[in-house]
Parts: structure tokens; C-alpha cells; sequence
């Protein structure tokens, strides 16, 4: 996945892109290879968010994605994964981590219901 000869490293974005894989408000990470939508192409990182599905009911704060592309200031993609937590950590926790668990567990309640209203017809 990532364009580093250096074991130590890799080891650390491996870390770092588990630990942002595990947020509950993280749906996907994606690494960005030279996009030419972009002038100049963009390498980086970026997530999709759950905040923007239905947990906006709940709260959610309905932002689709973060990324963080290699710049002047984010000259690695390491310091691009470790910025994209960084963002997600202080934009996304809280309200929108509540938002999450509201929806899932509705999610949950809803396929419960439906289960048990199939259980009680076919009995």
C-alpha cells in the first residue's frame, strides 16, 4: 500500500491507519495515488465518514470525507496519516461519535423488530 522501502516506517502507518480504521465515526480509509483532478496531483490520505449517513438525525455533523494530501507542511504520507487522525480526533468525536452509536443502534433495534415480526408469522 504505501511506496516506503523502510520497515519502521511502514510499521507506523500500518499502526496509524489501524487506529483510524478502529474510530467509530470512520468508514473508510483510502490512500489518494496523484489524482489529476488536482493541479498540482494530489498524494495523501483520506476517509469517508459515517457521520453523514442517516446519524445526521442523531446529531451527526453530516461532512462526507477528510483528507490530507502532501504539502509543504505534509511532506510524508506518514505525516499525512498521522495529520488525517489528528483532524478526525478534534472534528469528528463527540457528537458525531454519539450520532454513530445512535444510529447503529437503532440500525440494530430495527433488524431486532423485523426478526422477531417474522418469528411470531411463521409460528
Amino acid at each position: 500500500m504505501y511506496h516506503t522501502e523502510d520497515l519502521d516506517v511502514r510499521s507506523k502507518m500500518d499502526n496509524v491507519a489501524r487506529t483510524i480504521q478502529m474510530l467509530p465515526t470512520v468508514g473508510q480509509l483510502s490512500q489518494l495515488h496523484n489524482r489529476r483532478i488536482t493541479s498540482p496531483p494530489a498524494t495523501g490520505f483520506q476517509v469517508t465518514l459515517q457521520c453523514y449517513t442517516e446519524s445526521v438525525r442523531y446529531g451527526g455533523c453530516s461532512k462526507k470525507q477528510e483528507q490530507v494530501l502532501i504539502t509543504q507542511s505534509h511532506t510524508t504520507l506518514c505525516a499525512c496519516l498521522e495529520e488525517l487522525h489528528s483532524q478526525i480526533q478534534e472534528r469528528h468525536s463527540g457528537d458525531c461519535v454519539k450520532a454513530v452509536q445512535a444510529f447503529n443502534s437503532a440500525q440494530l433495534q430495527d433488524t431486532s423488530t423485523a426478526a422477531e415480526g417474522l418469528l411470531v408469522h411463521h409460528m
